[in-house]
């Protein structure tokens, strides 16, 4: 049982790991490449497929 937890607490830490490792980067290309003008629509609609993903990822995981 011990091994389990952590196994998963190792897994968790890398996931989130990853997530930053791939976030801060994109985000930052992000808005050096995007006009200003354009700036939030472009990052409005960034989030909304990114957390509207993560939503039916859910679903269909179980």
């Amino acid at each position: 049982m011990w091994a389990g937890a952590v196994v998963l607490g190792a897994a968790e830490f890398l996931v989130g790991l990853g997530v930053m490792w791939f976030d801060v980067p994109l985000n930052s290309l992000q808005t050096a490449v995007t006009p200003d003008s354009l700036r939030s629509r472009v990052t409005g609609a960034y989030s909304t497929v990114n957390y509207g993903i993560r939503l039916l990822g859910a679903l269909a995981g179980g």
